[in-house]
């Protein structure tokens, strides 16, 4: 039978964010979301966040060379820290002074415990378990979070992940970590300053977000949009298509309402009658633009006409 016992789990990833926003030293760090289940901040110091991620990083590196045993406890600590200090420089040299994104995702999961090592202050697992599962179950909360951010620039913004892995807390309160062995095979962006207020606007937009299930599609193809920023066309494709299944989720709602001034007047019936045809026969005959049209028509109604305008012309 498998040793397995329920342990709190934190879950964390870090994505620099190419173009978007960026942070100004005086909001370094500016917390997002907290909740239960996951926490949301930006940061262009994300040491601090991913101390222990790099530990488990740099444990995997010792342990590939072969370093693993009381007999050589102390080389072991020595190329731990080596490989620590690595790490953390090689990520500082990729990020630069870009600003990061940190989502961490909490919870609880059985770990196999029959493979285990112990080290001072912490637990070694092999193959304890199987983590796509975890990030899986947090996979919409962050796509919800790169949705609010991208929303809150004026230029598109790209997310890179840097560093990604989940420890976990044994009930003496040592950190378990859980290593599992496999081999996995420039351009210049315009950012747009954050402030304390866009920073609020983020986190509201989130919580809207994340209690609007309808838009899940959405936030998930955006979400793979702003990941593939060296695949121009694969990065439009996705975009293209969120676009679409947006704005038809939109004209479904607000078509109504578009329509309803043509009601008023007089001979309140014939005019019924006629956009009753009108609707009918148009109904699949819709192009995107004509949503688009629409629905930008219903929420932008106070809008400076040659923004809109412009907006619609693209399309």
């Amino acid at each position: 039978m498998t040793s397995a016992t329920l342990m709190p789990y934190t879950y964390v990833s870090a994505w620099t964010i190419n173009g978007g926003v960026n942070l100004s030293p005086k909001l370094d760090p500016q917390e997002l979301h907290r909740s239960d289940r996951c926490t949301f901040a930006l940061t262009t110091n994300p040491d601090k966040y991913l101390r222990k991620i790099d530990l488990s990083l740099a444990i995997g590196n010792v342990i590939l060379r072969g370093i693993f045993t009381k007999e050589a406890s102390a080389e072991f600590d020595t190329e731990l820290e080596k490989s620590a200090e690595e790490i953390r420089l090689a990520r500082q040299k990729a990020s630069g002074s870009a600003t990061i994104l940190i989502a961490e995702g909490y919870g609880e999961a059985l770990v196999s415990m029959e493979r285990s090592a112990n080290k001072d202050g912490y637990v070694v697992v092999f193959d304890g378990i199987d983590k796509t599962h975890i990030i899986s179950a947090h996979a919409e909360e962050l796509e919800s979070m790169k949705l609010a951010l991208g929303f809150e620039s004026k230029s598109p913004s790209y997310f890179s992940k840097i560093a990604e892995g989940i420890y976990f807390t044994d009930s003496l309160g040592q950190t378990v970590f859980s290593l599992s062995f496999s081999l996995t095979a420039g351009n210049v962006h315009l950012s747009t300053g954050l402030s304390s207020e866009g920073a609020r606007n983020i986190s509201s937009r989130f919580i809207a977000l994340q209690s609007t299930p309808a838009l899940n599609s959405i936030e998930r193809l955006y979400s793979r949009m702003a990941e593939h920023e060296s695949d121009p066309l694969k990065a439009f494709l996705f975009g293209w298509s969120a676009l679409e299944i947006l704005i038809a989720k939109s004209f479904s709602k607000y078509e109504e309402e578009f329509v309803s001034p043509l009601l008023e007047g007089p001979q309140a019936e014939l005019r019924g009658r006629f956009l009753s045809r009108v609707r009918a026969v148009m109904s699949d005959k819709y192009r995107l633009s004509d949503k688009f049209n629409c629905v930008s028509s219903v929420l932008f109604a106070n809008a400076d006409e040659v923004h809109v305008n412009a907006d619609a012309e693209t399309i």
